[in-house]
């Protein structure tokens, strides 16, 4: 019988760390904590920006370009 257990989390795992050491490890060179972090806010901004973008906005623009327009200027900025 297999076990279906989630393998055990280390401390480095991207879900236990936080927001603070993604960022150390993002200006380190780390990819992954660029990944982590997009995967951690990605929904909540897209929901964010469904429900307070105007009728006109949203006409113009999908809710998931303004986000990857946010972790855009996001990251840009963290690298300077």
């Amino acid at each position: 019988m297999t076990d279906l257990t989630d393998p055990p989390t280390t401390p480095d795992a991207p879900d236990e760390m936080t927001d603070h050491s993604l960022l150390q490890k993002l200006k380190d060179g780390h990819e992954s904590a660029a990944t982590a972090l997009y995967q951690r806010y990605a929904g909540h901004l897209r929901a964010l920006t469904a429900r307070q973008s105007s009728a006109a906005l949203s006409a113009r623009m999908d809710p998931d370009d303004i986000v990857q327009s946010v972790f855009r200027t996001f990251f840009r900025r963290v690298n300077t």
